[in-house]
């Protein structure tokens, strides 16, 4: 797609949305424009770091287990592929994720999700936003065609534009509340911390390095909304997924 021919594609976006458009219409133009820019898929993930999640908006048409785990999902944000999103100033492939953080057995198992139901290529890009938001645009599609340097600009250029839109936006639209839930790994990780072990501890019963038990005990705190790891053992009482540790009596 030649650079003309890009800007007339924004242009014509910016004038539907502009219309006073309600939410679901400007869902739907978004979904048309990145059809012609060659993906079948997208999400718009734009969060705050307020408690309230004042500012939050999720726009997305992925299926459903990839909007779980890039959007829906409480540790969405801190998801590889959003992650490594947020260290690239012009968007990163799917397939270079690697190239920006190290991935974990953790890590690239949240990734394989994302491959599932034949989706092969994607492509994410950040957005600091005004009032300490934080925002990513992705795409995605079934064919192999990876993304040319030409596509990649259209996309940042689109996605900027995208954002700039959604400012208008008075409804917010966040989708399906999904309850938290820990991975088998995560929840091995909050047992042994509910029993009093140390990560070197944890890692050596788990055989695993350290590293990625911090990892995993880092996931489970985002996912649980929680700072400390006390707060983390007592709201997976709460919320039952981990049942109350029993103490030996004397």
């Amino acid at each position: 797609m030649r650079h003309s021919e890009i800007l007339a594609e924004v242009e014509k976006f910016e004038l539907l949305c502009n219309a006073d458009k309600k939410i679901d219409e400007i869902e739907d133009c978004i979904k048309q424009t990145v059809f012609k820019f060659g993906f079948e898929y997208f999400s718009l993930l734009r969060l705050s770091e307020s408690l309230d999640h004042s500012g939050r908006l999720i726009l997305t048409n992925f299926p459903t287990q990839q909007a779980k785990e890039l959007c829906f999902d409480e540790a969405a944000f801190y998801h590889p592929i959003n992650r490594a999103s947020q260290l690239s100033l012009t968007g990163v492939k799917w397939s270079n994720i690697k190239k920006y953080i190290p991935l974990s057995e953790n890590l690239s198992l949240a990734l394989q999700r994302v491959y599932t139901g034949g989706l092969t290529i994607g492509f994410s890009i950040y957005y600091p936003l005004p009032r300490g938001l934080k925002g990513i645009f992705s795409v995605a599609r079934s064919s192999h065609e990876e993304v040319s340097k030409e596509t990649s600009a259209a996309l940042y250029y689109f996605g900027a534009s995208v954002f700039q839109i959604s400012t208008t936006i008075k409804e917010i639209k966040v989708g399906p509340t999904i309850a938290p839930n820990l991975s088998p790994r995560e929840k091995a990780c909050v047992e042994l911390i509910a029993q009093g072990h140390s990560d070197p501890e944890i890692a050596s019963l788990l055989y695993l390095s350290p590293e990625t038990i911090r990892e995993y005990v880092s996931s489970a705190r985002a996912r649980l909304k929680v700072r400390r790891r006390g707060q983390l053992v007592y709201e997976c009482i709460k919320q039952g997924l981990l049942e109350c540790p029993r103490w030996p009596h004397d």
